[in-house]
């Protein structure tokens, strides 16, 4: 959902006692759209699920990868591409998984992360074939690299 806010409401002093826009109560509800129509991957899966935004057959891409932090994006680029109809946006997004080209731990173990690296590397080759023109990522700060010592 895109909550509009008027000029008014984007420079005036945070007052604790006036309502919040959107409201709190709707934050629940408030997610990227590649949860409701279920292209974010788990943690147990390797196979990347695409879900594109905008004219299907529109020439310019913009790719956005990464994990749920990626995720958080799609509202704002739906909204700047929203009047474009020569670009369209392409997401790959997985839970707790960093696009990148390392091997990641999960859990508390410590663990390798396995279906992360599939992932990423099935994701790399969606890229090669798909050729964007812009490629948003973004990621959480908290992976750790297998292998590695705090």
């Amino acid at each position: 959902m895109v909550w509009k806010l008027s000029p008014d409401q984007l420079t005036r002093a945070y007052d604790p006692l006036s309502p919040t826009i959107p409201p709190v109560a709707a934050a629940r509800a408030d997610n990227p759209d590649v949860y409701r129509l279920g292209c974010h991957v788990d943690q147990r899966s390797d196979e990347p699920k695409r879900c594109t935004f905008g004219p299907p057959l529109a020439q310019r891409v913009v790719a956005l990868v990464g994990d749920s932090h990626a995720a958080q994006w799609l509202p704002a680029l739906q909204e700047i591409f929203r009047e474009r109809t020569d670009w369209r946006i392409v997401t790959f997004t997985k839970s707790a998984c960093a696009f990148n080209t390392v091997t990641v731990t999960i859990g508390k173990q410590g663990l390798p992360y396995e279906s992360c690296v599939g992932w990423n590397q099935a994701v790399m080759a969606e890229l090669a074939r798909l050729q964007p023109d812009v490629i948003v990522m973004s990621a959480s700060n908290t992976y750790r690299v297998y292998g590695t010592q705090d």
